[in-house]
């Protein structure tokens, strides 16, 4: 089982080799040391000018962004004035949906939205329905329908 300070020395003895590697190419053949020297300035100088393009392409679209963003900014105060201007209200349900309508209708949205949270709630919501009827009846002279409230027929005026 390896000490914790194990890898230190493994690490001391790696540097001491790299050293060692790096006099003896400096003392046997200093055209290598160069070379290698131009290499690690050569990747420095491509990775320095790659970091400096994408720093380049950040911006440029962090500025379309913000463009577009206006747009849209711009694009919505020019609707809110239009819907105004046509006497509308905003009207944003519980959902998070917004609507625009005339001040009946926004009160109407309203209602709905109250009856529909009562219901979630289970409080039963009853809503009065008038439906009229029309009664048609047929005329025994002329044989045509018309409405049982009238007394006389409107076509023949036979009475009933």
């Amino acid at each position: 089982m390896p000490k914790d300070d194990d890898w230190v020395a493994g690490a001391c003895c790696l540097l001491i080799i790299v050293i060692a590697v790096v006099y003896y190419v400096w003392v046997s053949a200093p055209w290598v040391f160069y070379l290698a020297f131009a290499l690690l300035l050569a990747l420095s100088v491509a990775y320095v000018y790659r970091w400096y393009q994408k720093q380049q392409r950040e911006e440029q679209l962090l500025q379309q962004e913000q463009k577009r963003l206006e747009e849209e900014r711009r694009k919505r105060e020019q609707f809110i004035q239009e819907q105004r201007a046509q006497g509308h209200i905003q009207f944003i349900d519980n959902t998070g949906v917004e609507r625009w309508g005339t001040p009946e209708q926004v009160r109407q949205w309203k209602r709905e939205e109250e009856e529909h949270e009562m219901r979630k709630k289970g409080v039963l919501v009853e809503r009065e329905t008038i439906i009229r009827e029309v009664v048609k009846v047929r005329c025994r002279y002329c044989g045509k329908l018309y409405d049982e409230g009238l007394d006389k027929c409107p076509h023949c005026a036979a009475s009933r």
